[in-house]
């Protein structure tokens, strides 16, 4: 806090006294003017610091990340399109085991921005928080959205490569590729809140896992799948986790630091 000049010379004076007795008040005066002129020049200094904007902190995040996460999620894609090409090349096969293929695919997509979350919260980003003047929740927002914005490029790839194979209704493909896609994302982004930092990447990848599994098992058995959701309850359940996405990012905007122990304090 901001000390008026009175307060601060008396503030100063007191300690020279305390400590030093013999000091005449020629110097306390000497001294007393350097130490303002020093905090003066330094909150000028400060104040003519340029704060970038939101905007130029998510660019630069592009340069510093997402290039990387990028690249991995194309080579993702790569790997999906071939999936799909060879699926659909069966139309026995497609109808069958597609939309399980599709809600795989999506939950992994929802997934690749966990180990990203995981390392800023493990190094805390006390460097880039410091260098840009932002807070380390905002920090990590601008990484979501770039994490986000090529899963989400990733996901319209592949609802544009299902559709065109016509074996599925749009509406279908949604409920199998983007529901689980946003549901998933929301319960990772949610946890950042709620589980220690050292057990989020953990919980986060048994969580995966165990949902991979129960696709393969739901697979094997031809059980119910996202498809078969009515009309009113699939439309209803994307716009709810788009809520809960949006929700999920504007708390992380909001947080001044992360610390130890809860993964936000």
């Amino acid at each position: 806090m901001e000390m008026k000049n009175d307060a601060f010379i008396t503030e100063l004076r007191k300690e020279f006294r305390e400590k030093q007795p013999e000091i005449c008040e020629k110097h306390l005066e000497k001294t007393a003017g350097m130490v303002k002129t020093f905090y003066t020049s330094r909150q000028n200094s400060l104040s003519r610091a340029r704060r970038i904007g939101f905007g130029e902190l998510v660019l630069r995040q592009v340069r510093f990340i997402g290039w990387k996460i990028w690249c991995l999620q194309l080579m993702v894609l790569v790997g999906m399109f071939c999936a799909l090409h060879t699926i659909l090349a069966n139309m026995e096969v497609a109808s069958r085991h597609l939309p399980y293929l599709l809600f795989a695919m999506a939950v992994m997509l929802a997934w690749m921005a966990v180990p990203m979350m995981g390392r800023s919260l493990r190094y805390h980003m006390a460097e880039v928080e410091s260098a840009s003047l932002f807070s380390a929740g905002r920090l990590m927002a601008a990484r979501l959205l770039i994490t986000e914005a090529g899963a989400v490029v990733l996901m319209a790839g592949m609802i544009c490569i299902t559709a065109a194979g016509n074996i599925y209704r749009f509406s279908e493909i949604i409920f199998t590729s983007l529901l689980p896609f946003l549901a998933v994302s929301g319960i990772c982004t949610g946890l950042l809140g709620h589980i220690r930092i050292q057990s989020y990447v953990k919980s986060c990848n048994a969580g995966v896992v165990c949902i991979l599994v129960l696709a393969f098992i739901m697979d094997r058995l031809d059980t119910k799948k996202l498809a078969d959701l009515p009309q009113a309850v699939g439309w209803t359940a994307c716009v709810f986790c788009l809520a809960l996405c949006a929700y999920q990012i504007r708390r992380i905007w909001k947080k001044d630091s992360l610390k130890d122990g809860a993964a936000f304090c």
